[in-house]
């Protein structure tokens, strides 16, 4: 549960005590050295207990106070959008079976299509093995043409890489995922464990 706080601004406009206000006691009290000092919520001025109250004095640190109090606001405002923009339920993630495609060309090929507009692949992990007689290099791109993510060299005869992601490889919104080889073989397995959201 939340807790609202509300702070008391006042000035001293008096030598005496506690300085009053519409009737009400403002929470200040003045100790034995003669400074004066802002009581909390709860302790004790002349036998009463003191309770929040709405502020009374300052009217240009009240302004600043609820500036800032809007900046606030603001901010926690947007960070909440960010987060409700998130799949929050299991409706909004489509979780997809693991994906094999085979490579044998030194060109961009689809390893997985596009997901739809606003959506994006997540790649939980991928498995790479290399069935060739030759050495070749695969590179992971985003979307056809794209920035090489992800590269690796797989041996010749059954060379393989396994790789998980933490946090999950998230490509670009509608982007997919292709791949290439650095030479053309006979036999690159792809699998893509990944999900849509």
């Amino acid at each position: 549960m939340a807790h609202q706080h509300q702070v008391l601004i006042a000035s001293r406009q008096d030598a005496g005590g506690p300085l009053t206000a519409d009737g009400e006691l403002t929470p200040l009290q003045t100790d034995e050295l003669g400074q004066l000092r802002v009581l909390a919520g709860g302790e004790s001025l002349n036998g009463q207990t003191i309770l929040p109250t709405h502020d009374t004095f300052g009217r240009r640190e009240s302004e600043q106070a609820s500036a800032l109090l809007l900046e606030i606001r603001d901010l926690l405002f947007e960070s909440l959008s960010r987060l409700a923009a998130r799949p929050t339920t299991l409706d909004a993630i489509r979780n997809e079976p693991p994906s094999t495609t085979t490579l044998t060309l030194a060109s961009d090929v689809e390893v997985l299509g596009t997901p739809g507009a606003t959506r994006s692949l997540y790649i939980r992990r991928i498995t790479l093995s290399n069935t060739s007689a030759t050495l070749t290099r695969l590179d992971l791109k985003e979307g056809s043409a794209g920035t090489v993510r992800y590269s690796m060299a797989l041996a010749a005869s059954g060379g393989g890489v396994r790789e998980s992601f933490t946090p999950y490889w998230r490509l670009p919104p509608n982007i997919g995922l292709f791949g290439a080889l650095s030479t053309g073989v006979t036999d690159v397995r792809v699998n893509v464990d990944y999900y849509i959201a």
